[in-house]
């Protein structure tokens, strides 16, 4: 039964009982207590008044990114940072020439940790005028100077928005006015416009949300799960792990100073609790869905959103299997990795194959070094000429069509990849 099912279900049955029930559980039960003791849990920076300042968040990053800070973590959140650049601008299909630069060294690299702490210089708030005929200027929240992929110093440009919306075309200023500082071809400069969105709201293959093309979308969740995840993990001092401790903590927690009391971001301990809280009220909260979603009323236009969210999860699902050249049964993940695997295993220009069909699928296929570390979940290693490639396991619906259509274009490769009608 669909969630769209069950609520029309409960609603049916609905009496003031059950809801007294429903209620009385809801109250006693430990997931709801755990999440409100979170929740009431203020980080300095909230109790400061400023958990929600965009220029306070800009210089705590600052800090982080810098390798020459007092977290003496090194270049790991800059490298970090990278990672994060490229699976996003892979996801966003972003085809800017300095992005292309860019993903083929850190996808193709396992050692983009070159960077030279002594040249890189960060700055908040810096000052820049664009090429247009109006003369635009602005103040850039972030500015990453002098990062050292391999042999090339890039720039990384981070446009930081929590609340407020862009305006005046402020990403197209930044970018005119940064390739006017730092012109082509002894420059590369990357975009990023950092957001509090969630996974789910992110765009997907059709560029950032601003108006500047060339940016690329970056979320607090991918600064928490790639960035500071990491760093606790690393062996700190007490000082460096109280600060990131409390600053995850800000980012995952409600604010009592926000416009609309939301967290920037999920961490595992609070994912699990929000779990924890959906399976003790499922019924009472798919209640209260079904009934904002049914009343007709304008201002329940965000509950919409949420039980059509819910329905397309549930109801959504692929589960088509398919063969190679007419044999065995795959499903979307084994399929890729056997395809792969057997273009490997045929030889001749494996990185040259592999690399196109990267081009051609939306989120990509291979990974970094770095990235299956993180999270070996989300790929797969195989051998190669007595190193790794990694590629990625994340497929579905959205993405497999394109893998497919590319394997089974491509001559050299010569597999026929074909769904299996059951």
């Amino acid at each position: 039964m669909s969630n769209t099912e069950i609520t029309r279900e409960i609603t049916r049955e609905i009496t003031r009982e059950k809801v007294e029930e429903w209620l009385m559980q809801f109250h006693s039960n430990q997931a709801t207590r755990a999440i409100i003791r979170k929740i009431n849990q203020n980080s300095m920076l909230d109790i400061y008044g400023i958990a929600r300042s965009e220029t306070h968040h800009s210089k705590f990053l600052a800090w982080l990114f810098n390798p020459n800070e007092s977290h003496n973590t090194g270049e790991l959140a800059l490298r970090k940072l990278l990672n994060i650049a490229v699976r996003r601008g892979i996801e966003q299909n972003n085809q800017s020439e300095d992005f292309l630069w860019v993903k083929k060294r850190v996808l193709t690299s396992a050692t983009h940790s070159s960077t030279s702490a002594s040249n890189v210089q960060i700055l908040t708030e810096s000052y820049v005028e664009s090429q247009g005929k109006k003369g635009a200027k602005g103040r850039i929240d972030i500015l990453i100077q002098n990062v050292e992929l391999g042999t090339e110093p890039i720039n990384i440009v981070i446009e930081n928005k929590i609340y407020s919306n862009e305006h005046d075309e402020q990403t197209t200023t930044y970018f005119e006015g940064i390739n006017k500082k730092f012109p082509k071809p002894k420059n590369i400069n990357i975009f990023l416009y950092l957001t509090p969105k969630s996974n789910w709201e992110m765009p997907i293959q059709n560029g950032p949300s601003c108006t500047c093309e060339h940016f690329i979308e970056v979320n607090y969740q991918d600064i928490l799960t790639e960035v500071l995840t990491s760093i606790l993990e690393e062996p700190i001092s007490s000082a460096t792990r109280i600060a990131i401790e409390d600053y995850i903590h800000c980012i995952t927690s409600p604010s009592i100073h926000s416009k609309n009391y939301n967290s920037m971001a999920v961490d595992k301990e609070t994912n699990e609790m929000l779990k924890k809280f959906w399976d003790a009220n499922e019924e009472l909260i798919l209640a209260a869905i079904n009934a904002f979603a049914t009343s007709g009323e304008k201002k329940y236009k965000g509950v919409n959103e949420v039980q059509k969210a819910i329905t397309e999860f549930v109801d959504n699902k692929d589960y088509t299997k398919y063969s190679i050249n007419g044999q065995g049964e795959y499903n979307k993940r084994k399929l890729v990795e056997n395809v792969v695997s057997l273009i490997i295993t045929k030889g001749g220009d494996v990185m040259g194959t592999l690399e196109n069909l990267d081009a051609k699928c939306p989120n990509g296929l291979l990974r970094s070094e770095d990235s299956y570390n993180k999270d070996k979940s989300r790929a797969v290693e195989l051998e190669y000429n007595g190193s790794s490639i990694y590629i990625s396991n994340q497929w579905g619906i959205h993405n497999i069509p394109s893998f497919i259509e590319a394997v089974n274009e491509d001559n050299t490769i010569d597999l026929l990849i074909e769904p299996i009608n059951k």
